[in-house]
């Protein structure tokens, strides 16, 4: 009886636990589903193609917006995709979550180009020094973004990596600005407008400082996610002796109940006999 009662108790935790689970995951991938309706709908409108510099802001407001958008919601679709590993998903739904992330991938890709493409169209409306102190501003917090001290638990990591993200977008869609900006520098070398001898070395040091930048952002997005991965780990070890501490301490009430049982009868059949 105590073993039936055990493996009863047993069975409705790990029922209860996989329903939770599946729940948890139904619900992150229609948050995700919902963002990359939204986002459909948002890169399905042409870019504009005008001169007109504020018209060119306001698209590209509205990008920034949906790469955000992108960043905001990462952490749901990388739920989705730790909870499939906990889930006996049936083809369909495995179907599903691959066509999730190939999506999410596909605009994400082109949010960020098209992101990229109009900032290098409205860089065409600035002159040399307003690109450079614009870029120079970017680098500047970007560089102390990225130089936070890497530490915490897993909602301070989480918290991170969505920082790492958004430093990430933003060297993905500036890519194009500096390349606007070491042309326009060359040609004044050429025009003969740069009385600095040392200003082609600058133009060369600007882009060995991008690549650099893009280095320790891949660097800190791989450890973050490294560091995330094992404190998972960690409270899924946490949680394991947990039921395994509630499943024993079940068992010894049980046991005691049982006990207490026997010893009544016990009573009960000396007082009768």
């Amino acid at each position: 009886m105590l073993t039936l009662r055990q493996n009863l108790t047993m069975n409705i935790t790990a029922l209860t636990e996989d329903v939770a689970t599946h729940e948890r995951f139904e619900e992150n991938v229609h948050v995700v589903e919902h963002v990359l309706a939204d986002v459909t709908d948002a890169l399905a409108k042409h870019d504009p193609v005008s001169t007109n510099k504020n018209i060119l802001m306001e698209r590209l407001a509205k990008l920034k917006q949906l790469v955000l958008l992108f960043v905001n919601n990462s952490d749901n679709l990388h739920t989705v995709n730790d909870l499939r590993h906990h889930l006996s998903l049936d083809e369909a739904n495995a179907s599903r979550l691959r066509d999730i992330n190939h999506q999410w991938q596909t605009l994400y890709e082109d949010a960020i180009d098209r992101t990229r493409m109009l900032q290098s169209s409205l860089a065409s409306h600035q002159d040399f020094t307003s690109k450079y102190d614009m870029w120079m501003t970017f680098v500047t917090k970007t560089e102390q973004d990225l130089a936070v001290c890497v530490s915490g638990n897993l909602s301070d990591l989480l918290e991170q990596r969505h920082i790492c993200q958004l430093c990430e977008s933003e060297i993905l869609a500036r890519e194009n600005m500096l390349h606007d900006i070491i042309t326009d520098g060359e040609k004044m070398i050429t025009a003969g407008k740069v009385e600095d001898e040392t200003f082609h070395q600058k133009l060369k040091w600007m882009v060995k400082q991008f690549l650099s930048m893009c280095t320790k952002a891949n660097q800190r997005k791989a450890f973050i996610k490294k560091l995330i991965s094992q404190w998972q780990e960690f409270s899924a070890l946490c949680q394991q002796l947990k039921n395994w501490l509630q499943d024993k301490e079940n068992v010894l009430k049980n046991f005691e109940s049982d006990i207490s049982s026997l010893q009544m009868i016990t009573v009960s059949r000396e007082r009768i006999q």
